[in-house]
């Protein structure tokens, strides 16, 4: 007479979880009438843990659910040395992991504990990389992969791509480390792992300027853990400090899209603090650390390092290291308002280049002219450059500067009264940031379309994309505009659409932009989506409780330490809470705070 299913223990989770997980290792697995209490049994004797369910689940593709207790139990017993009390959770988590790992063969353990050195998930060419070759040949690395997934022991995670990734439950890392530290192998493994992914940053940097960069981009993006977790171990190696140094600095076209400047300063200005010595990799970190800098608003120490780039590059007779940072002088001229100058230094630049200059060294000087231009009100100019950086990298398939020229060719044909091929151009850059994940290059489209919307006298439009275009430069710690001579229109639209919806409108359309996810947000900007239009009360739900206590203090004069002893809080508490306040309500300044407290208590009929 057939078995039928029965109901999982009165619909434990536990048994659930089982009964789950066995279908998936032995499609006709069902929890009986006859084996339910040893199902009940083994999860009982697992602490409901569901990693250890699953674990011991998938033994069901060589052994019966009565085998597996009995493993079990037999395991317990050694354990505990035959006491009759339970073990611990910990012991228990110990014992289904030995169990596990001496189910596996020789070769498989070997592989776990290999693999363990992975940080975050990888691919199976990185796992390859790893793995000393000589013991186990590249082409059976996917096998024994397989085989731990097929245990548990590996998760597999399938990416939209189509590409399999794999990571470790996180006790299972720990336990494979343990078990390579002991075998004596994690010296030589860590070196492998150092040596991969010092590669793959090469790599992507020599093919960033090509159609393979939204693929590099995906990549290194998921890689992020392995390759944080390298660049800490390279920085501990000190007779490693070249290799380090040009590793650091290879990972600067993602930090760059990304808007991840603070962490890309971060990294090299330890790397170039453990090389001290000039070398050509020291030139090319004290240019990528200069150019970050200047990005972040860092003027001054941009321009420290500039000093000191050109004095090691002359030591060693780099003819480019000049060029070079003629392009950095050039992004801190316009930075300080000085568009005539930079204009100079970015021709400079793009007349010293080789014959066979690097598409990345011509791009950036021809779109340093093609802003500079704008504001000297060059037109022609202007064009020329943007038009020859987008035709270069349309050739390219290259996409993160595109966005750049897209973007100032955008503002200009807007400012010169061609609104709608201006507005295109912005849109298409919006969508290309979205492609790419640049919340910098995606917040300055924004930022210029909210201005479109201002002139268009869509003003509640105006204000939610300012307030997105703020979200975003927050997240990545830098200004929303940053650039002096795009600072009139920023303003302009600011006071144009306070004036129009008022302080307390215009604060919660823009605080609507803040809250607003980005995929919304793009959707909205482009005019393919509507947002919901705030509510009266908008604003009271846009400020926590103590945000608007420490407001209403800001708006009877007191200091920040002054509200710090009122409120019996740290001075440097109080001053986050006034950047919120500020930065919620798209203002500048404390009079602005105050005007719009007063104006909130005008409009409280409670007042």
């Amino acid at each position: 007479m057939p078995e039928t299913e029965t109901e999982p223990a009165g619909g434990s989770d536990a048994v659930r979880l089982f009964a789950e997980r066995a279908r998936s290792a032995l499609p006709e697995f069902k929890v009986t009438k006859d084996n339910r209490s040893t199902v009940i049994e083994i999860c009982r004797r697992l602490d409901g843990l569901p990693l250890l369910i699953e674990l011991a689940a998938v033994r069901l593709r060589a052994m019966s659910t009565d085998q597996i207790l009995s493993r079990l139990t037999d395991r317990y017993a050694l354990l505990t040395g035959g006491s009759r009390g339970a073990p611990t959770r910990q012991q228990t988590l110990r014992l289904c992991i030995d169990w596990s790992h001496g189910l596996c063969s020789t070769r498989e353990q070997q592989v776990w504990a290999r693999l363990s050195i992975f940080a975050g998930s990888f691919e199976l060419d990185a796992a390859e990389g790893v793995c000393d070759e000589q013991d186990h040949p590249t082409d059976e690395i996917l096998d024994i992969v397989s085989a731990l997934v097929d245990k548990s022991i590996l998760v597999r995670d399938d990416q939209q791509d189509g590409t399999a990734r794999f990571r470790f439950p996180d006790i299972l890392r720990d336990y494979g480390r343990e078990k390579l530290h002991k075998a004596g192998e994690g010296e030589a493994v860590r070196s492998r792992y150092l040596t991969w992914y010092t590669q793959m940053a090469t790599r992507a940097e020599i093919e960033w300027m090509s159609s393979q960069q939204i693929p590099w981009l995906r990549r290194i993006q998921s890689e992020i853990p392995n390759l944080r977790d390298a660049l800490e171990i390279s920085m501990s190696i000190p007779e490693n400090s070249e290799s380090a140094l040009e590793f650091t600095t290879a990972m600067y076209p993602f930090w760059f899209t990304r808007g991840l400047l603070n962490e890309g300063q971060r990294w090299l200005s330890r790397a170039l603090d453990n090389h001290p010595h000039a070398s050509k990799a020291s030139v090319k970190g004290l240019y990528t650390n200069a150019v970050m800098s200047a990005l972040h608003g860092d003027l001054d120490i941009a321009e420290e390092l500039i000093e000191r780039g050109r004095t090691e590059a002359r030591v060693l007779g780099l003819r480019n290291g000049a060029v070079d940072f003629d392009y950095v002088e050039g992004n801190i001229a316009l930075y300080r308002g000085q568009a005539s100058r930079a204009m100079e230094l970015y021709q400079s630049c793009l007349d010293r280049l080789d014959s066979e200059p690097s598409s990345r060294r011509l791009i950036e000087a021809l779109a340093g002219i093609g802003l500079a231009g704008m504001f000297l009100e060059d037109v022609e100019a202007s064009i020329r450059a943007h038009e020859e950086v987008l035709e270069i990298t349309e050739k390219l398939g290259e996409v993160a500067h595109r966005i750049y020229s897209l973007w100032g060719l955008g503002i200009l044909l807007w400012a010169q009264g061609q609104r709608d091929r201006g507005e295109n151009l912005l849109e298409k850059g919006l969508r290309l940031a979205q492609a790419v994940d640049d919340p910098v290059s995606s917040a300055l489209c924004i930022e210029a379309l909210a201005w479109v919307a201002a002139q268009d006298r869509h003003y509640q439009r105006a204000g939610v994309l300012m307030g997105v275009a703020r979200a975003l430069r927050n997240a990545v710690g830098s200004p929303t505009v940053h650039i002096p001579g795009l600072v009139r229109f920023h303003a302009n639209s600011v006071e144009q659409t306070r004036k129009s919806l008022g302080t307390r409108g215009y604060s919660q359309a823009f605080g609507e932009g803040l809250s607003l996810p980005l995929s919304a947000a793009v959707r909205y900007a482009c005019g393919e989506a509507s947002v919901k239009q705030p509510s009266a009360s908008g604003t009271d739900t846009l400020l926590t409780r103590r945000e608007r206590e420490v407001a209403g203090l800001v708006s009877q004069g007191l200091t920040n330490s002054a509200i710090a002893a009122r409120l019996v809080i740290s001075q440097r508490t109080v001053e986050g809470h006034v950047e919120h306040v500020l930065s919620k309500l798209g203002f500048t300044n404390r009079t602005q705070i105050a005007a719009w407290v007063l104006e909130e208590q005008d409009l409280d009929p409670g007042s």
